[in-house]
């Protein structure tokens, strides 16, 4: 048990005769936080969305909290679990309107003061019981992730609850609960859904992200594509588009396009050169659509735990299918050279078959997702939107999607490609495109709902 002495609090007492009075307050949470024991991330793990708690006491009337009067600690499920998410408070005897202000949020969502930001903190304003003049009183503090965001008036304190928890609630929130996929496309693989946080403090203006923006966000279950769609495929599904001119010079943009319209040596590339307004339909075609920007950035994060598919570090050449430009057409596109004779287009670079990175895959439910954060970047389902535009605004976001309202409208394109450099390949990477625009570093995949 932490205490938290009250600097108010100066009375004096009877030397050892009898047990202090004394305020145990108690903390729980619906909210899913970190485990303590080490744990592998799969696609049915709920990823701990705050780990932080920080509880100031107020006195009567003050606006500012009292000396000595705050503390802040890590928090993990079997804390909770437990029943010892707890401090002890020391209040004058008999004295009421005291009030703590509890704030349970993640540690690296915090302002350049180190602030929780309101956005992304459950924030609660709770009124102490009045302490006995003996024994221990017992109250607690309930923090309901469908709060989040909300901000509470300070002079309205919620009475804090009598008693200790009789049993944690800790990682019961309904939305952050991973659930099975109903029956899906045969080839498709599960993507349980869950909750995440959208955003990342990394990105800049420039990348289209506010990089203070972060948004709670659930995503309920689908299936997707394992792979992004080939040439192949594209032109078995009926699919065409500007196609590959023959030559492997790479000095001309159709160089680098891959669909033909006959089968052939770049049957199993990812298609690129391919519409949005082309894909789209493709997609729908086949009992799907594109996916959104929450659907992507879920997988891309790794489960909205990492910045890329397969965690933080940083990957080599051989790790995903990036920094191959520096050729041709694209000879000054990339800083780094990951160019090989031995690659499907050989000195060009270019894209690679599905599955050439050696990290860039994440294990779903039911198979395997691959080059998720390389190879060609992807067009999504969205309009491009800012993040302050009202289909990103509110406090929890359920399976938002920005819908084009019309033909002209701007759209996004995600995760890195063949010729971007490592910035690029981050999960929350989002870029701007027209509907109709051809790029030779940009193909698709599909996803499909499940009952």
């Amino acid at each position: 048990m932490r205490r938290l002495a009250v600097a108010i609090m100066v009375s004096a007492i009877s030397c050892g005769v009898a047990p202090r009075p004394q305020l145990v307050l108690h903390f729980d949470t619906d909210a899913p936080v970190p485990s303590r024991e080490p744990r592998h991330i799969d696609a049915f793990t709920p990823i701990a969305l705050f780990d932080r708690l920080r509880v100031d006491v107020f006195p009567p009337g003050a606006s500012e909290p009292c000396s000595g009067c705050r503390n802040e600690f890590q928090v993990d499920s079997e804390l909770f679990a437990a029943g010892k998410a707890s401090i002890g408070v020391l209040t004058p005897v008999g004295a009421a309107g005291w009030r703590a202000r509890v704030r349970l949020f993640l540690g690296r969502l915090v302002d350049a003061n180190g602030e929780p930001t309101s956005g992304s903190t459950i924030d609660v304003w709770a009124a102490l019981p009045v302490q006995r003049p003996e024994g221990v009183v017992h109250a607690t503090v309930m923090l309901r992730t469908d709060d989040v965001g909300l901000v509470p008036d300070p002079n309205a304190p919620v009475p804090a609850s009598a008693g200790a928890p009789v049993q944690s609630k800790v990682g019961s929130w309904p939305p952050s609960i991973r659930r099975p996929c109903g029956p899906t496309i045969a080839g498709t693989v599960c993507v349980p859904g869950g909750a995440f946080w959208m955003g990342n403090k990394a990105a800049s203006a420039t990348e289209g992200h506010d990089p203070t923006w972060h948004r709670l966000v659930t995503v309920a279950p689908f299936s997707m594509d394992p792979h992004e769609v080939s040439v192949a495929e594209f032109r078995a599904g009926g699919g065409s588009t500007a196609i590959w001119n023959g030559s492997n010079a790479g000095a001309g943009f159709q160089d680098w396009c891959t669909f033909t319209k006959a089968p052939g040596p770049r049957d199993a590339l990812p298609v690129s050169c391919v519409a949005w307004r082309t894909a789209r339909p493709w997609c729908a075609n086949k009992g799907g659509d594109l996916p959104t920007e929450a659907q992507l950035e879920l997988v891309a994060t790794s489960w909205g735990s990492a910045m890329f598919a397969w965690g933080n570090d940083v990957p080599s050449c051989s790790d995903a299918v990036w920094g191959r430009g520096g050729f041709g057409f694209f000879a000054g596109v990339v800083s780094h050279n990951c160019r090989s004779s031995s690659m499907a287009l050989g000195m060009m670079g270019g894209p690679e078959p599905a599955g050439s990175g050696a990290l860039d895959a994440i294990a779903g439910a039911d198979g395997t997702i691959v080059d998720i954060s390389g190879n060609v970047s992807e067009w999504v389902r969205d309009r491009f939107a800012d993040e302050n535009e009202p289909c990103w605004t509110g406090r929890i976001l359920n399976d938002p999607w920005c819908a084009p309202a019309s033909s002209t409208d701007p759209i996004v394109g995600r995760s890195g490609a063949w010729n971007n450099d490592v910035p690029t390949m981050r999960g929350d990477r989002r870029f701007k495109g027209l509907q109709t625009d051809l790029d030779v570093a940009i193909g698709f995949r599909c996803v499909y709902p499940t009952p």
